[in-house]
């Protein structure tokens, strides 16, 4: 019977031939959504094992209800979501207005909903992560209720799955919370976990680097301020490699995808005592190719099932890109608070299951970097993110600035990767130049997750040519770059790019491939018909706040 999960024609196909059943199975599926679909992938799942599932599906928004009132004695299975805890988190009620002392109150409703949960000590419970609406004007407010809600799931001994099953289109659409292409790859897990067929080992963990595998982005603080050592905000890093360490040496392979240059990931290597080191890791890909497309021909280089792999990376885009292009893979996000370690060290480690080590294990790494593997060719495009940036309600904040410009020239000399031409400037070069009429303008991006500061410099003189436009690489692929530049021309018009390839700019190259048909030009004049055409199907994706300070 084959593996891989089934499609819906597979699905009704084995319904409708198979006979041979060796057992029958009632299960109570307690959830809030709208399962029905799902249901013929759950029945012919259990079916190639064997086994007629018998599925009693509750009726839609009635879970609280049955959890209260219904006492067990059934087999049964419940399926949980944010909301399912706290409702007023639930998308289709709409967004709730802001509560006097909210955090104590939402967290009640945690508690009291987990005990209700207690008193059902056999049943199997599944918890899949999903993004809630704004539910407090405070950030910090709304991770916490997050964070609790995870805490109390694992403390139930909950199976979790995480958050790229959920499609809020289609719950809207059908009151299905999962997504409809994912219903066979979400069926074979929840069958696997109630029938407690032992699902395979992970085999492969892709890591990222800056602020996952280390704190501090490569491209920006330099080599020497890379920090993952066990002290200060290394240490979350440096008990993540340890992790990896482990599971090395458990015969784990583990590889490295990173938007960064090559050579400078390895003089990292060389030049930092990390707990990992180069050889750790059977490949290594650093490039600026979308990270799907890399872990597409990574896993198919190295002959490895995508459903025996594991993404970490600490950027939430990244996570989307790639989960939604390669479902198959689990992908975790890394925290940014020393308070989230735990569930992130415990969500890696239940994907490995290990009775001994062997000698073959302790050197699997090193037996793969023995073959002789294919080249990695990468061709093609990543996933469209465009919807998702637009639900991270991001706000661009524009200056034209004369004074405090401290942090722009700081930008501008340490920025390697998306910077027009690799100069650098004095604070007392650039105010000479500002005091004869040019002009600074830079970029502050916000979104949900908080302020990201200045992370767009262009600096021009009184011709209007410009002499240095960056980015900082914290902000690759939410397009802030056209839409800046576009607020730019509000005031002014024909900007001079004074473009020079460096060794390390080749995201800003690509950038100016979308703009121009060659980089072979001699001048780079950049006129708004340039960008009339490609930022508006980007603009929408941004709320921008363009401050005049002259």
């Amino acid at each position: 019977m084959n593996k891989n999960p089934l499609t819906y024609l597979e699905s009704l196909s084995i319904l409708k031939n198979f006979k041979n059943y060796e057992k029958n199975i009632n299960i109570k599926f307690s959830a809030s959504g709208e399962y029905s679909n799902l249901k013929i992938f759950l029945k012919a799942e259990a079916a190639k094992s064997n086994v007629n599932l018998n599925l009693d599906l509750l009726p839609f928004g009635s879970l609280r209800k049955y959890l209260i009132n219904e006492n067990k004695n059934f087999n049964e299975l419940i399926i949980l979501f944010p909301w399912d805890f706290i409702p007023s988190l639930d998308w289709r009620t709409g967004i709730v207005i802001p509560r006097l002392d909210e955090e104590n109150i939402y967290f009640n409703e945690i508690y009291n909903f987990i005990a209700i949960l207690s008193k059902r000590k056999n049943s199997k419970i599944i918890y899949v992560e999903a993004p809630i609406p704004p539910l407090s004007n405070n950030i910090k407010v709304q991770e916490n209720i997050l964070r609790e809600i995870e805490y109390q799931v694992h403390k139930i001994g909950a199976y979790i799955l995480y958050d790229h099953f959920f499609s809020l289109d289609n719950y809207l659409i059908s009151g299905c919370p999962i997504e409809r292409k994912l219903h066979g790859v979400f069926a074979k897990l929840i069958i696997d976990y109630y029938l407690s067929r032992k699902s395979e080992s992970k085999k492969l963990v892709i890591t990222d680097l800056d602020y996952t595998l280390w704190n501090g982005v490569l491209g920006e603080d330099g080599i020497n301020n890379l920090n993952a050592s066990p002290e200060g905000q290394g240490y979350i890093h440096f008990i993540y490699q340890t992790m990896l360490k482990r599971l090395k040496e458990f015969g784990i392979l583990l590889s490295i995808v990173t938007k960064n240059d090559s050579d400078l990931v390895l003089k990292s290597f060389n030049n930092k005592n990390f707990i990992l080191n180069a050889n750790d890791f059977v490949t290594i890909c650093a490039n600026y190719e979308p990270k799907s497309l890399q872990i597409k021909q990574l896993v198919k280089q190295l002959s490895i099932g995508l459903e025996h792999v594991i993404f970490v990376d600490d950027s939430i885009i990244e996570i989307e890109e790639v989960s939604k292009s390669i479902p198959e893979i689990e992908c975790i996000q890394f925290p940014k608070n020393p308070s989230d370690l735990v569930s992130f060290c415990s969500k890696l480690n239940s994907f490995f299951q290990f009775n001994e080590i062997t000698t073959e294990d302790k050197n699997r790494t090193e037996l793969y970097k023995k073959m002789k593997l294919p080249e990695i060719n990468i061709s093609g495009k990543g996933y469209n993110l465009n919807n998702f940036l637009k639900s991270l309600s991001m706000t661009l904040k524009i200056y034209n600035k004369k004074i405090d410009i401290i942090r722009a020239i700081q930008l501008i000399n340490k920025t390697n990767q998306f910077n027009i031409n690799g100069d650098r400037w004095k604070k007392e070069e650039a105010e000479k130049i500002l005091s004869e009429g040019g002009k600074i303008i830079t970029g502050e991006l916000l979104d949900i997750n908080g302020n990201y500061g200045e992370v767009l410099v262009l600096f021009m003189n009184k011709d209007q040519q410009v002499m240095s436009f960056v980015m900082s690489c914290r902000i690759f692929d939410r397009k802030a770059e056209f839409v800046f530049l576009t607020y730019c021309f509000q005031k002014y018009q024909n900007l001079d790019l004074l473009y020079k390839k460096t060794k390390r700019n080749l995201p800003l190259q690509n950038f100016l491939l979308e703009i121009f048909s060659s980089l072979d030009i001699k001048n780079f004049v950049l006129k708004k018909s340039n960008l009339e055409k490609i930022s508006k199907k980007y603009n929408e994706l941004f709320n921008v706040d363009f401050k005049n300070n002259e």
